[in-house]
């Protein structure tokens, strides 16, 4: 992973890959520990950013805009 990452060009390392899928994984409403593979649910709390978490769930909990008639 690291030689693609290399050959990528891109900054950082791969643990915010890690990172960021069990984030993802999280606001998608699923489990990140089984994405992680862990057995203790209690280490996802290690990688779960719960900045971009709660970014994420207020997007996917938004109301949709309201469309207003023309009154032409």
């Amino acid at each position: 992973m690291r030689k693609l990452v290399k050959l990528s060009e891109a900054s950082g390392s791969t643990k915010y890959l890690r990172r960021s899928g069990a984030t993802y994984v999280e606001a998608e409403g699923k489990d990140a520990t089984r994405h992680l593979g862990h057995k203790s649910p209690g280490m996802k709390t290690y990688y779960v950013d719960r900045l971009l978490l709660a970014e994420l769930r207020r997007e996917t909990v938004s109301p949709p805009s309201i469309q207003l008639a023309d009154s032409a």
